[in-house]
């Protein structure tokens, strides 16, 4: 005898949870993700939806006794078991292999019934734990007032088809204000902007305006009751919702908004120590120390050089002419050490691995020119004590262009 792929039983309130959210989003039964995914987690149940706009999971009970893999039920079968199940009681659910493939048999109080199930590639269930890491920015809203905002925001000034209907601009101002702009002139409107007061907490310097359509958020927000929700702006541009056991995920019309990474973007992807201030990366045998300066809106890239260096004419005239080549970065002299210092924009810090790399590869070794005058430093160390001649200095035939290529000289903090 086959052993079922699960047996359990089910709420009422868990099956009528699932079926309000597929027949609030118009989940089907055929296409690439037909009906609704059946899937287990740490023990609980996990259904998941995916519409074009939206991915929404709910979390069940514990228990799916035995379900190795994701399945896909059809929205048929779970009107059927919320009908059947009745309030208070339940309704089991045996998933079996059948001659065609697996087959769904449920039966409650009122009635029961046998589903084949499609098939199709499984998703990934929505997590808090994969979402809350990659939050922007977090806002708290009334759920009463949420639903009032987006019922305005989607009133067209005309009757018109759904897919004529514009998406709404989401974004959060910095004085703790969800907008919702909407432009209606391709309708015969005129453009809105519509406020709700909210609590936010997170970078907004980082966020950028995003479109989305509206009836998806305000379906979901609808199931939700009156209590204040939270909405998270995502790294990957998505919105995040998590209330209770509903996950869901809103994407963006026109795929996702890029945003600049951050600092701690860039320096996750090295090895590297904090130092204070400022953190230390290590690039190959470069040590490159980043400081942000926030005010100003850069982060400086530097790599120390020598130390134990005495000020002379020589050395600065050795200086000035290494400058001269680098172009846009710059070598200077603070205190008795010598750095090579790089400025990057921190709207721009997708380029700040390009500029480690650079001064890795072809900044750091200009150290050899500056060893006469003190000691020389390879990755953060003094590497030799010992003066070197004139035939150890190295030979800069690089252009000055193909050195560094980031404007912004500065002097080492």
């Amino acid at each position: 005898m086959t052993k079922p792929l699960t047996d359990s039983l089910i709420s009422f309130s868990e099956l009528d949870a699932v079926a309000t959210l597929a027949n609030a989003l118009c989940a089907g039964d055929t296409g690439r993700h037909p009906g609704v995914q059946l899937s287990l987690s740490h023990g609980e149940r996990r259904w998941t939806l995916v519409t074009p706009d939206t991915v929404v999971t709910y979390v069940g009970d514990d228990g799916g006794h035995g379900l190795e893999r994701p399945v896909w039920i059809p929205c048929s079968a779970l009107f059927l078991a919320a009908e059947a199940a009745q309030p208070g009681d339940a309704c089991s659910f045996r998933v079996e292999h059948g001659e065609s493939g697996d087959v769904l048999s449920l039966a409650g109080v009122t009635a029961s019934g046998a589903f084949e199930l499609p098939s199709a590639e499984p998703v990934e269930p929505v997590s808090t734990r994969a979402l809350l890491p990659h939050s922007v920015v977090d806002v708290r809203v009334g759920a009463q007032e949420l639903r009032g905002v987006l019922r305005a925001a989607s009133r067209a000034p005309r009757q018109v088809r759904p897919d004529e209907r514009p998406p709404i601009a989401l974004h959060v101002d910095g004085d703790d204000v969800l907008t919702f702009g909407v432009n209606w002139e391709s309708c015969g409107g005129l453009r809105a902007t519509y406020r709700l007061s909210a609590e936010s907490r997170g970078n907004l310097d980082r966020l950028r305006p995003l479109q989305i359509e509206p009836w998806p958020l305000s379906t979901v927000a609808g199931l939700l009751g009156d209590e204040e929700i939270s909405i998270s702006f995502l790294a990957d541009s998505t919105i995040a919702l998590v209330h209770g056991n509903l996950r869901a995920v809103f994407l963006p019309v026109g795929g996702p908004v890029v945003l600049p990474p951050t600092l701690s973007d860039v320096v996750e992807h090295y090895y590297s120590e904090p130092c204070g201030t400022h953190v230390a990366v290590w690039v190959g045998e470069a040590k490159v120390r980043l400081i942000p300066f926030t005010d100003d809106g850069i982060v400086r890239a530097s790599i120390e050089l020598a130390r134990s260096v005495e000020p002379s004419t020589e050395l600065y005239e050795v200086i000035n002419s290494l400058n001269t080549r680098l172009g846009h970065g710059r070598l200077v002299h603070v205190r008795d050490r010598i750095y090579a210092t790089v400025e990057v924009p921190d709207d721009d810090l997708i380029r700040l691995p390009e500029v480690m790399g650079r001064l890795a590869d072809e900044v750091a070794p200009l150290g050899l020119a500056l060893a006469p005058f003190g000691r020389r430093v390879v990755g953060g160390r003094v590497v030799s004590d010992d003066p070197l001649t004139s035939e150890d200095l190295p030979v800069l035939d690089q252009p000055a262009d193909q050195i560094v290529d980031t404007e912004g000289p500065g002097e080492e903090a």
